[in-house]
């Protein structure tokens, strides 16, 4: 069983998860994978997995399979949801509710020291039985159906008990932490709220409080009229360059309206938010050669889903964090996202 333990020097929550040590290819370069296995997430390869949570056809319809099926090997999909093999977090809850213990009170500590054993939930939405590695590869149809699969799957979960926040993001490439060549989305839900996450919640509370409206809503309308940032704008996102980027080419899409929900947006936004976001990925891999990337999905806590703001952020893995990075928490970038912008509103897109 993993168990999140607190650090109260830093205020960070950090899991203990031994048990993906077992993953069979870890430390393993992906050139080793790719000769050492099967991909588990093509088609055919359904029973190299865990039994699917749901499955969506290409037409979107969505089909709950039975978990005592062991061979899914003939089914049709576009998109598969299934439990991770190697979770980070405990998905069992051994049986009981959520449960925390405080330890180090007589260490003269200036806070407990805390470990938290609640449920956890890591699940992999796989958007294409295809061998595709990266999101700018999958066809419209497919492109569109795995957002679907993010909207009904944060919908499922919103009302776990224990779940208090969702994370949900893509790791391209093994540069970027991808374990697997196969591109996936993954899905984190965690019994506790990191305190940068509570931290954000609380100046977005602060802001709605005193000035009506949204800290992200108040950037995006500066960003516009600023223009020097902006990769594309439409009647619902804009695709910017932040100002303080921490990484080159880091890339938000984000919505115009501040009040849009996820959770209950049409399919008809929901699809551009998914043509953004593989534009995006297009761009940055003409300008940087197919880098690896990091696509985040930044939800407010399960608490503040219906009424703070979310966004998409793109992460390119073209530098890394050193020693004053990490010792520090102020960032150094070499390329500024002025000249990013520019360079991205002119790249041509793969696939048009």
């Amino acid at each position: 069983m993993s168990d999140l333990r607190h650090d109260p020097v830093d205020d960070v929550w950090v899991t203990m998860a031994g048990n993906r040590r077992s993953r069979p290819m870890e430390f393993v370069t992906l050139a080793q994978r790719s000769q050492a296995m099967i991909c588990p997430f093509c088609g055919g390869n359904e029973a190299e997995t865990t039994a699917p949570i749901a499955v969506f056809s290409e037409d979107g319809s969505v089909s709950k399979t039975d978990p005592q099926v062991t061979d899914h090997s003939t089914e049709t999909w576009s998109a598969r949801v299934i439990a991770n093999k190697y979770p980070s977090f405990s998905v069992d809850g051994q049986g009981e509710s959520s449960s925390s213990l405080t330890i180090g009170r007589d260490r003269n500590l200036p806070a407990a020291v805390q470990i938290n054993q609640s449920r956890g939930l890591q699940e992999l939405i796989i958007p294409t039985p295809r061998h595709c590695v990266s999101i700018s590869e999958l066809t419209d149809s497919e492109l569109e159906v795995s957002f679907q699969a993010i909207q009904n799957r944060l919908n499922a979960i919103r009302t776990e008990p224990d779940i208090a926040h969702a994370m949900m993001f893509l790791n391209c490439r093994a540069e970027a932490g991808a374990s697997l060549g196969h591109v996936h989305w993954q899905m984190i839900g965690t019994p506790v709220v990191s305190s940068q996450l509570r931290r954000r919640a609380d100046r977005e509370s602060k802001q709605q409080s005193e000035f009506g409206i949204s800290l992200i809503g108040t950037l995006v309308d500066w960003e516009l009229s600023q223009q020097t940032r902006i990769v594309c704008a439409t009647e619902n996102f804009v695709v910017y360059c932040p100002f303080a980027s921490r990484f080159p080419f880091q890339i938000h899409i984000v919505p115009r309206d501040a009040t849009m929900s996820l959770l209950g947006c049409s399919a008809e936004v929901r699809d551009e938010l998914a043509w953004h976001c593989r534009d995006a990925v297009r761009r940055l891999e003409v300008l940087l050669d197919d880098a690896a990337y990091n696509i985040l999905l930044q939800l407010p806590p399960m608490d503040r889903i219906d009424q703070d703001p979310w966004y998409l952020q793109i992460f390119p893995r073209v530098s890394k964090p050193a020693g004053f990075e990490l010792g520090s928490d102020i960032w150094i970038n070499p390329v500024t996202p002025e000249a990013a912008s520019q360079a991205l509103r002119s790249s041509i897109v793969k696939g048009e």
